[in-house]
């Protein structure tokens, strides 16, 4: 598999693996890709901005018989032949119908009409909802996720979810001499509130040997965290990382809280760690953070 490929296969991992990570049944197996369908993605090697429900169910289906390698793109069988809904069409009406979530079809069929070019087709109604429902277009989906947009979420059991982020941590002495600054990096289990671990370096390789494989990992976007290494390692072991929203750092008040009682409040405790123990020391493990 080839770099372009590669990263295709993981993007559409991320897609899929609330899909792929859980057994479901048939109908909760659709909505979750209708709500997945619903969102706007940079898709790489690409300028679409969605994914259709039947897309997500065939990607699925690909994973679960042959692992990663099957969501490497495919040549489409279309090539060459014309489409129902041109991507300038498309674009038009996701513009439309975001803009104006009640904007019925008869509207956003009278709104192509004005905007299409004298001799070109128009398009049927039946193939205008069909290409809103595939896109997560409907006024029912649209006002579903403004509504449930920042609803206050916390996993039902343990390693469903874990947390993870990174605190700047004090100078610490080099071997050699000198000095240089360490980063505590710290998982916490969003049900329990357990931290399976905290360390200065090499923390979620020690946090799943000691806890086990977590269903999702919500993580800030720091560069470290959308590396193409641990895409790769969570698509191999079957984890799904999510990333907090931009500018919304609320999701992550857990482990936001744990560094500030448990690490900024005892900085004397965190240098003595370091200089007894060097960069690599283990700060906590099984420490359990109170609601």
């Amino acid at each position: 598999m080839d770099d372009k490929a590669e990263k295709v296969a993981l993007f559409r991992y991320g897609l899929i693996a609330p899909l792929v990570l859980e057994t479901l049944p048939r109908g909760e197996l659709t909505r979750r890709a209708q709500q997945i369908a619903a969102r706007l993605y940079d898709i790489p090697h690409s300028t679409r901005r969605q994914v259709s429900v039947d897309t997500l169910l065939d990607w699925t289906l690909r994973y679960r018989r042959n692992g990663l390698a099957a969501l490497s793109p495919q040549p489409r069988q279309d090539r060459g032949q014309a489409r129902a809904v041109a991507p300038e069409v498309a674009t038009l009406i996701e513009r439309l119908k975001r803009e104006n979530p009640h904007r019925t079809g008869a509207a956003l069929l009278r709104e192509l009409a004005v905007a299409n070019e004298p001799k070109q087709a128009g398009l049927s109604a039946s193939t205008l909802y069909r290409f809103l429902r595939a896109r997560g277009l409907t006024e029912r989906q649209l006002l579903l996720d403004k509504a449930t947009a920042h609803k206050k979420y916390e996993a039902q059991f343990a390693n469903q979810i874990w947390q993870s982020d990174m605190l700047f941590g004090p100078w610490a002495g080099r071997p050699g001499g000198g000095k240089q600054q360490v980063f505590l990096q710290a998982a916490l289990d969003d049900a329990s509130r357990l931290i399976p671990h905290a360390q200065f370096l090499d923390c979620l390789r020690q946090a799943i040997a000691a806890r086990g494989i977590p269903t999702r990992l919500y993580m800030d976007n720091a560069k470290i965290y959308r590396s193409p290494q641990l895409a790769r390692i969570a698509a191999s072991i079957g984890i799904l990382i999510v990333h907090t929203p931009p500018y919304q750092p609320e999701g992550r008040g857990k482990i936001e809280r744990f560094f500030r009682s448990s690490v900024v409040d005892n900085r004397r405790t965190v240098m003595w760690s370091l200089q007894l123990c060097g960069p690599r020391s283990d700060f906590t493990r099984g420490v359990r953070l109170r609601p």
